[in-house]
């Protein structure tokens, strides 16, 4: 049985320079290559049950609401496109530039997947717009350490 994972929303501010440039470079890359509007970028990090909860869970007393801002998913994720917002990519923070930029890019495919067909209908359309949204950060890679490494380079 797997238990949800609960992440909240990190302001932009808060996540490294150099991170959130690799991202930005990446969607505004696939955003050319795929021939669609940038999608915009939100950041998360995982969100551990509060006081309240950990309390409620060792007694029988009601569990409070989770935090504004957070969301449940059923497993550990690098990055979201929720079917409510395809124009918008989710970007785990902390996993360094390349990484940002594979997640990126990797998430953007899954924007221009929503915007040509709309929401994944069943588990095997889901699965194979994961398998087509892999290859696709996959193929590019070294376009994604590229823009992770150049990124910003004009300010150093």
């Amino acid at each position: 049985m797997s238990r949800d994972v609960r992440y909240i929303e990190v302001p932009a501010g808060e996540v490294p320079l150099r991170e959130r440039e690799a991202a930005a470079g990446a969607v505004s890359w696939a955003a050319l290559d795929l021939e669609m509007p940038a999608p915009a970028i939100r950041w998360f990090a995982p969100c551990p049950p509060r006081a309240g909860e950990a309390w409620a869970g060792l007694t029988s007393a009601m569990t409070p609401p989770p935090p504004p801002g957070s969301f449940e998913i059923g497993r550990r994720i690098r990055g979201y496109v929720s079917p409510q917002d395809p124009g918008t990519v989710w970007i785990h923070v902390g996993m360094g530039r390349v990484q940002a930029a594979l997640t990126a890019l990797h998430e953007a495919c899954h924007t221009f997947q929503a915007t040509l067909m709309g929401t994944a209908r069943g588990r095997l359309e889901f699965d194979g717009r994961e398998a087509q949204a892999r290859a696709y950060a996959d193929d590019l890679r070294e376009v994604a350490r590229a823009i992770a490494t150049t990124e910003g380079a004009h300010d150093a």
